[in-house]
C-alpha cells in the first residue's frame, strides 16, 4: 500500500491590510498578504499567517478584497530556512491555491459567496 503525502492548509481569517498587486521579474502577478486568524479561546488575539497568491488568484483577490475582509484560503505550506545576521531563520508561507470571500468588515458585501480557484501549473 502506498501512503500519499499531503501538504494542505485551510484558514479563515481577516485580511490585515489593503491588497497591492505586484509583478515578478518573470512578469507574473502575485500578492503577498497577512491573514489574521483569531486564537481559540482568546478574544481579540490573533495568529498571523503570511500568504502569497499568484497569477489570476492574486489579480482577483486584489480586485475585490480590502483590509478587514473575512475570507477563507486554501493552499499549502512552504517553509524556507535561511541565515540572516549569522542566525538561522525559518519562514513559513501559505501558498494560496483558492480563496472564498466571506464578509466585509463594514457590512458592505459586494456579492456573497465569491469563490476563485487558480490553476497553478507548479502547485
Amino acid at each position: 500500500m502506498v501512503t500519499k503525502m499531503m501538504n494542505r492548509i485551510d484558514l479563515i481569517g481577516y485580511l490585515s491590510f489593503d491588497p497591492i498587486l505586484k509583478t515578478s521579474k518573470k512578469g507574473e502577478s502575485y500578492f503577498v498578504f497577512s491573514l489574521g486568524v483569531p486564537k481559540y479561546g482568546k478574544k481579540g488575539q490573533y495568529n498571523y499567517f503570511y500568504c502569497t497568491a499568484f497569477k489570476k488568484t492574486a489579480e482577483h483577490m486584489v480586485q475585490i478584497l480590502k483590509k478587514g475582509d473575512r475570507l477563507m484560503i486554501s493552499g499549502s505550506v512552504d517553509i524556507n530556512v535561511f541565515e540572516q545576521d549569522g542566525n538561522k531563520q525559518t519562514k513559513f508561507m501559505v501558498l494560496v491555491k483558492s480563496f472564498q470571500f466571506i464578509s466585509r468588515k463594514d457590512g458592505d458585501n459586494p456579492e456573497p459567496d465569491i469563490q476563485f480557484l487558480d490553476e497553478m501549473d507548479d502547485f
